[in-house]
């Protein structure tokens, strides 16, 4: 009986453990397009990436969908396979030297989904990209994609 009190006792410390953590935040990544009776830009999942530039109006991202209406912060890095040819915005901010990491978007707020659009300029490189995604200053998800000739 001592022992049975004693498991009881650390089986619900463990559970309020884990209902303490932070709320898990889902992440789809794809294709941008509009939805056609609504308009409204939706994800179209895919790890396959066409490099479509952003003059063709072609855009591709993540959405961040939270598990409730809570405030909160956001931000991504991405990481190229070898440096883009033309490097500005944020990336040029981040990155003065062209190495393969571009750059950081800077920390702002949410609530509520939030969709995050992307397009590629001219000389972007193909291969495998990577975005962490980061919530509340922790990584979410890191998207590994490939971008190919379109």
């Amino acid at each position: 009986m001592k022992y049975s009190f004693l498991l009881l006792l650390l089986l619900s410390t463990v559970i309020s453990a884990a209902n303490a953590e932070s709320p898990s935040y889902k992440i789809l990544f794809g294709v941008i397009e509009k939805d056609q009776q609504t308009g409204n830009p939706q994800i179209k999942e895919t790890v396959i990436i066409p490099l479509k530039l952003k003059s063709t109006g072609f855009e591709f991202g993540f959405e961040i969908i939270p598990p409730d209406n809570q405030p909160y912060t956001y931000q991504s890095i991405v990481h190229t396979p070898s440096p883009p040819q033309h490097i500005g915005g944020i990336a040029e901010k981040d990155n003065p030297d062209q190495h393969a990491l571009v750059g950081k978007t800077p920390v702002q707020n949410g609530v509520g989904p939030y969709m995050q659009p992307t397009w590629f300029d001219s000389g972007d490189p193909l291969g495998e990209w990577k975005i962490d995604v980061l919530v509340n200053g922790k990584l979410v998800k890191t998207i590994t994609f490939t971008v190919v000739a379109s």
